[in-house]
């Protein structure tokens, strides 16, 4: 067949070249059907997360209510999905004009109706990774043991049907849906996200809720960060020129898919050096680091362990003073130094009542009459 440009004169049976160089139409159906699958599958695991989330603004007593009032715990999770399917949105955006097989419709669907698909959605995976520190829930008890183990356990059951979304997406050939590799990269970050937030609320549960807390707000950035790339290349795309059709492609992250890629390679090195151009591997400074590493962490670990020796006594106190378990002397308080844990202990008494006067217009303190 000739390959041509268009114009009065050219035959009807003569394709344009943009339109010759699109997958065939039973390519980009397929492209197609499987965008809307993912976007099917992505859409269902968000509506849960965010129903979960919207209960707890009814602050009712329930136990399970109360422990998601409590960690906000579906905030981040619906974050992380929320980014994947801002990159669904763009990937069928760009299938449906595929499969009609208008390379104008195809150059446009990658500009405009980008911006239009992912910036809003960029802007919800932005609030609901902020939640977390603007919609604490003070009034509500501890976290229970119980109703963690549900919460997390509901988070790790909810990434599998991400996770098999994303290996279909690792097997799927590109010539069906070119943007396969960068939508793989989106939709891993979910399948990591759910099981971690999980994990962390379990261990709230068990008597961690301050190092659960500030690793969750840690994990909001992976989403926040991810979002914020999609957002200014969607807006970025609105003020270039209309790409050939054969290289338009739905907006995707580079910061996903060196993520996944670099999970993949068990290093980031590789994925750094094909997205940015940057050779680690190369660098004088991290091979020295490499190199020192062990042996610094090792005189880390020494001295910490060594400044467990140095014991503060306070004021009010006096301690016994325990070597091997046998108990030695009694210090007194100040500044002290003993066997490092566990070879020496320091068992803490009363030295004495503090008794405390009021001066004249100070307010009376309330006091509690003793047993």
């Amino acid at each position: 067949m000739l390959i041509a440009p268009m114009n009065d004169a050219t035959p009807a049976h003569v394709v344009p070249q943009d339109a010759a160089a699109l997958p065939g139409r039973a390519a980009a159906a397929a492209g197609l059907r499987l965008a809307r699958r993912l976007a099917l599958t992505a859409g269902l695991v968000a509506i849960v997360l965010g129903a979960a989330q919207a209960l707890t603004w009814t602050r009712l007593s329930a136990g399970l209510l109360r422990e998601l009032a409590r960690a906000n715990v579906a905030a981040v999770p619906l974050a992380a999905v929320l980014a994947s399917l801002a990159g669904i949105a763009g990937a069928w955006l760009m299938a449906r004009a595929r499969q009609r097989g208008d390379a104008t419709r195809v150059a446009r669907a990658a500009r405009w109706p980008q911006m239009m698909a992912v910036v809003p959605l960029s802007a919800l995976v932005a609030a609901a990774a902020l939640l977390p520190r603007f919609a604490a829930a003070p009034d509500v008890a501890p976290p229970v043991p119980e109703t963690t183990w549900i919460c997390g356990g509901a988070l790790i059951v909810l990434a599998f049907p991400l996770l098999v979304a994303e290996r279909v997406l690792a097997a799927w050939p590109p010539v069906r849906l070119p943007e396969a590799p960068g939508l793989r990269g989106l939709l891993f970050l979910p399948t990591v996200i759910l099981p971690a937030t999980g994990a962390l609320e379990i261990a709230a549960g068990l008597g961690a809720p301050g190092l659960a807390a500030h690793l969750t707000a840690l994990l909001a950035l992976l989403p926040g960060g991810i979002a914020a790339e999609l957002a200014l290349r969607a807006v970025g795309r609105c003020f270039l020129p209309p790409p050939p059709a054969a290289e338009a492609r739905a907006v995707e992250s580079a910061l996903a898919r060196m993520l996944a890629e670099g999970s993949r390679a068990r290093s980031l090195a590789e994925p750094l050096r094909q997205h940015l151009g940057i050779d680690f591997a190369r660098s004088w400074a991290l091979a020295y680091v490499r190199a020192a590493f062990a042996p610094l962490l090792l005189v880390l670990v020494l001295v910490s362990w060594g400044l467990s020796g140095v014991a503060l006594v306070p004021l009010d106190q006096r301690a016994v003073y325990e070597r091997f378990g046998a108990p030695v002397r009694v210090l007194h308080p100040g500044l002290h130094l003993i066997l490092p844990w566990p070879l020496g202990r320091l068992r803490p008494v009363e030295f004495g009542t503090v008794h405390e006067a009021g001066l004249a217009g100070d307010p009376i303190p309330d006091r509690t009459p003793a047993e």
